[in-house]
């Protein structure tokens, strides 16, 4: 008995070092493989510029989007060399839109800059007003003239729920270097419609006549959702024909960060009669969610099919500069419509 109790363990020993083994050298190829990759996307990647992209061609993509009247913002700018600082005086909206069907309107203000984002300030909430007036001021400190022509004004329009999230009525975009604002200037601006803000993504694109690069650079401002207090974001990139995925990549996860750098590069063989077939759907995704990794917003690029102006705009100059990289910044969608139409 103790004979074929000591074969029986002597067995289970030689099966556990032969299956670690196994596993050592499988591991051990995997991250040779992952060394070449890696190796690869670091080198596109140093040949990318990504520093000197603003945010003011995803801003100008915005406002050339076609848009409901949502009403109309109207608010003033200065900006005050000497005390490096930009001021913003949130003055009233008019003619807002019935947002939940419940014939109010408790509208407030978000007044941000972007890409930075490093003061944000909030109006107060106006109750039961679809033509509300703030007369608040805020005021942008430590913001050098330079670095103040770089940012885009954000003013978002909400409408307050106590019990729900707030609903986004609309947004004005403005690029401070198209003005002088040695004196107040006065604006009054259609409100564009605003999806909630879920974040920002970076992407290159390049085509060379037989693949398409993708690189994925970086997010900014990853919208933290529920009772998590934390996100581990990562991003899917894939290529689908129809509604067949071709091929699935997953960059690595980045912890405990609302603005991720990944930097990394996937690859897909696709020729030049394939490519107005195919369409790049990105996701970024929360791995710190409970059960299933949660969607924070999703990207879709082709030439047929978008999920925006900006999408369809990188897909486009990728496709006439075959060899040239392409970057680009991106509002992340909420909801995946593709050419205005809702997809599940």
């Amino acid at each position: 008995m103790l004979l074929l109790v000591a074969a029986l363990v002597v067995a289970a020993v030689v099966a556990m070092c032969m299956c670690w083994c196994m596993f050592g050298c499988a591991r051990g190829k995997k991250e040779d493989g992952d060394d070449v990759t890696q190796t690869r996307a670091k080198d596109y990647f140093e040949t990318v510029d990504t520093e000197d992209v603003s945010y003011m061609d995803m801003c100008s993509d915005i406002l050339k989007t076609p848009s409901q009247f949502l009403g109309e913002l109207t608010f003033s700018v200065l900006y005050d060399e000497t005390g490096a600082t930009l001021k913003v005086q949130v003055t009233e909206a008019q003619s807002l839109p019935d947002c939940d069907e419940q014939t109010t309107c408790d509208p407030y203000v978000k007044v941000t800059l972007l890409p930075d984002r490093g003061q944000q300030f909030r109006t107060k909430v106006i109750k039961n007003r679809f033509s509300p007036r703030w007369l608040e001021t805020f005021s942008f400190k430590g913001l050098s003239k330079e670095k103040m022509r770089k940012q885009v004004l954000q003013l978002c329009v909400y409408d307050y729920d106590i019990i729900t999230r707030d609903d986004p009525i609309g947004a004005v975009l403005l690029p401070l270097c198209e003005y002088d604002f040695k004196e107040w200037r006065v604006f009054t601006e259609p409100l564009k419609l605003a999806a909630q803000d879920c974040g920002d993504l970076q992407t290159a694109l390049r085509w060379n006549g037989s693949t398409l690069t993708v690189l994925i650079t970086k997010a900014a401002h990853l919208r933290i959702q529920g009772f998590n207090l934390k996100l581990d974001p990562y991003v899917l990139v894939s290529v689908k024909h129809g509604s067949k995925t071709i091929k699935k990549y997953q960059t690595k996860t980045m912890r405990n960060t609302s603005s991720p750098q990944f930097k990394e590069t996937f690859i897909f063989g696709l020729e030049q009669d394939q490519l107005s077939e195919h369409t790049l759907f990105i996701e970024v995704m929360d791995s710190s969610f409970i059960g299933k990794g949660r969607i924070i917003g999703r990207l879709v690029l082709s030439e047929h099919c978008a999920t925006g102006v900006s999408e369809k705009n990188q897909w486009h100059e990728m496709v006439t500069s075959p060899g040239q990289s392409i970057v680009r910044w991106h509002r992340l969608k909420e909801e995946l419509r593709i050419n205005g139409r809702k997809v599940v």
